[in-house]
């Protein structure tokens, strides 16, 4: 993903916090994030693409294993 799509998903999130909990302050709508757990978008793409590459890689599928070992090698 483009950092700028990142970066949309990120306002659009801190946007939906700050009308959760009537406030425009950056420090409040981040403390609000973290007690309701709720990682970065950043984070979050970050793990789903680790977790698809790890499942892609561990594929029995015959195009899977063949583009990773072109990529390897």
């Amino acid at each position: 993903m483009k950092k700028s799509h990142i970066a949309s998903l990120q306002f659009m999130v801190n946007s939906c916090f700050a009308n959760f909990f009537n406030t425009r302050s950056k420090v409040v709508i981040e403390e609000c994030q973290f007690y309701f757990n709720f990682s970065p978008v950043s984070d979050q793409v970050t793990k789903r693409t680790q977790k698809f590459l790890i499942k892609y890689e561990n594929s029995d599928n015959i195009l899977c294993t063949t583009y990773i070992v072109i990529i390897i090698y």
